[in-house]
């Protein structure tokens, strides 16, 4: 994703290869990896502002937007431990930050 603001490029790169394969436990955490063009400046207040946003998503809001992948791709069970997986990686995502060096 980017997007212009004033003079300059926001650049988001999102990677969803592994979007639906987690364990019980929600797995590891960690920063996410790219090209160093797009890793070497990361902007602390926006990397903070995304978790928060994702910090405050609610289990209700999590199972929502889990429920509308349709049946044929993801059966009730599957979503029920997406849905379980997601919202205990809700709580894991900034300590992968702070690990990373990119929030304080």
């Amino acid at each position: 994703m980017v997007s212009l603001s004033g003079n300059s490029y926001d650049v988001a790169a999102i990677d969803f290869a592994f979007s639906m394969n987690f364990p019980a436990d929600g797995g590891a955490v960690v920063a996410p990896s790219g090209p160093a063009a797009l890793l070497e400046n990361p902007d602390a207040t926006m990397i903070e502002h995304a978790v928060e946003r994702i910090e405050a998503a609610t289990d209700e809001q999590i199972r929502a937007v889990i429920e509308r992948v349709p049946d044929e791709l993801l059966d009730q069970n599957g979503k029920d431990q997406l849905v379980a997986a997601l919202c205990i990686r809700r709580g894991k995502i900034r300590e992968a930050m702070k690990t990373k060096g990119w929030l304080p």
